[in-house]
C-alpha cells in the first residue's frame, strides 16, 4: 500500500517537532552576526554557548534566543535575538548578550550552505541539524518551552547544545 510518509512516525514527528524549528530561519529579529571573535565581552551579562557534534567547520551556527513566553518558543519571528556564527568542525562557542538574568531557551541550527534558511526535504525533515538547550528527546511531539528552558543568573549562564539530525532521531 503505497503512504505519502514511508513511517507514521516520521509524519508525527515532522509535525510536532521539526517544523517549528523551521521559522527560525525566516525571522525579522534583531541578528548578530560573528566574523571574528565569539561575541564574548566580560564586561557584559550573556549566555555562553557551546555547540557539540558540528560534524563540518563549513557554514554557520545560527542560535535564537528566546525568553519565558511558552506561545513565542521555537517562533522564529518572536525571537529576543539571533546569532549567527561561523560553524568550527567538533565545538562552537559564542556568547548570547542578553540585558537581565531570567529564564531563556536557545534553539539552534546549523546553515551548513549559509542560504539564511533551515533546509528541509520534499516531506518538511530537515536537511540540517538542530538543536535545543537542555538537549530535550526528540520524539513524536515538539519539545515544551520547560524542557529546553534555564535560569541566567546575574552572572550569567553556560549551556552545551548537542546538534541532532532528523536522520539519527528516525533511526
Amino acid at each position: 500500500m503505497f503512504r505519502f510518509f514511508p513511517q507514521p512516525s516520521i509524519a508525527c514527528l515532522v509535525a510536532f517537532v521539526l517544523l517549528p524549528l523551521s521559522t527560525m530561519a525566516q525571522a525579522e529579529v534583531t541578528t548578530l552576526e560573528y566574523k571574528d571573535g565569539d561575541g564574548c565581552q566580560s564586561d557584559k551579562l550573556a549566555i555562553h554557548v557551546t555547540v557539540d557534534n558540528v560534524r563540518k567547520g563549513k557554514g554557520t551556527i545560527v542560535a535564537d534566543l528566546h525568553d519565558e513566553t511558552p506561545e513565542d518558543f521555537l517562533r522564529g519571528s518572536r525571537a529576543l535575538i539571533r546569532i549567527r556564527m561561523p560553524a568550527a568542525e567538533g565545538q562552537t562557542k559564542f556568547c548570547i548578550p542578553i540585558d537581565r538574568p531570567g529564564t531563556y531557551a536557545v534553539g539552534i541550527y546549523h546553515d551548513r550552505n549559509d542560504n539564511w534558511k533551515f533546509d528541509k526535504n520534499f516531506l518538511g525533515i530537515p536537511k540540517e541539524a538542530f538543536g535545543l538547550s537542555n538537549n530535550p528527546r526528540y520524539g513524536l511531539r515538539r519539545p515544551k518551552l520547560e524542557e529546553a528552558a534555564f535560569e541566567v543568573a546575574p552572572e550569567g549562564a553556560e549551556t552545551v547544545i548537542k546538534l541532532a539530525r532528523a536522520r539519527d532521531i528516525l533511526n
